[in-house]
């Protein structure tokens, strides 16, 4: 009976997490959207240049990414995942899959956000070449899923953070070629505002937190073992966390703009 009242309690906290992460995400997205529809659009250009051979190559704006309207998919999407893992048929499902150290949804979770992230802060650094922004953000989102290969890794500790290691590896490129494009665009005279490195460098804290949690728990003697709904929730937190900051932060990038 008691290990039938434990699982039953864990269920019912996984089920309380993501459904308040996903109502909060959602409230964030209708705030967002409702701000932005107050205020000037903030649109960031995707070029692309043409032509080869004799002449200038011709560059063309193939389109404008609203800020805001991107902002409000990415918490949208992040609460409607929430919403629909906190259903009695999936909770239970869920619950198995973190007892066996599997964290799919997890993952697919991280990796869009992630893949977000790193295209809208590349953006806000000066990187408009489309075929830049496309390899932000499809490394972005490869990273998180090299960890579906770490929850079936055959051996503890150290040992087991081969596939951990190559994510981390892949992970850092994006915002290596970020870190480029503000250094560049200083030596050009044209740097990125304050405002837009404080978003970068939060946004980049907060994509490492779970990354981090990954190695802490890989290296915790007993990790296995340790009850998993409570791992679960912490991470569940700081996924969180990571959209809705970067919302709050980019919606104050329009202030200026306002006044």
């Amino acid at each position: 009976m008691g290990s039938e009242s434990d699982r039953g309690a864990s269920e019912r906290l996984l089920a309380i997490v993501n459904a308040g992460t996903g109502l909060l995400l959602l409230i964030a997205a209708v705030v967002a959207a409702s701000v932005g529809a107050s205020r000037d659009r903030l649109l960031l250009p995707a070029e692309a240049s043409f032509g080869a051979g004799e002449g200038a190559p011709v560059r063309v704006v193939l389109a404008q990414v609203d800020l805001v309207l991107a902002i409000v998919v990415m918490l949208a999407f992040v609460a409607l995942l929430r919403f629909g893992s906190s259903r009695p048929a999936a909770r239970g499902a869920w619950l198995d899959a973190v007892a066996r150290d599997r964290h799919g949804l997890r993952w697919i979770e991280l990796s869009q956000l992630s893949g977000i992230t790193v295209f809208l802060v590349g953006q806000l650094n000066g990187i408009a070449e489309i075929p830049a922004l496309v390899m932000l953000y499809a490394m972005g989102a490869a990273a998180p899923l090299t960890l579906v290969l770490h929850d079936r890794r055959a051996e503890p500790g150290r040992r087991g953070l081969l596939a951990y290691s190559f994510g981390t590896a892949i992970a850092i490129v994006p915002w290596g070629v970020i870190a480029f494009a503000q250094i560049g665009g200083g030596l050009a005279g044209a740097a990125p505002s304050g405002e837009v490195r404080v978003v970068t460098i939060v946004a980049l804290v907060l994509s490492a937190l779970p990354w981090a949690a990954v190695w802490v728990a890989a290296r915790r003697p007993g990790a296995a073992e340790h009850p998993a709904a409570r791992a679960e929730v912490v991470q569940l937190v700081l996924l969180a966390v990571l959209p809705l900051v970067l919302a709050a932060l980019c919606l104050l990038l329009l202030l200026p703009a306002a006044g």
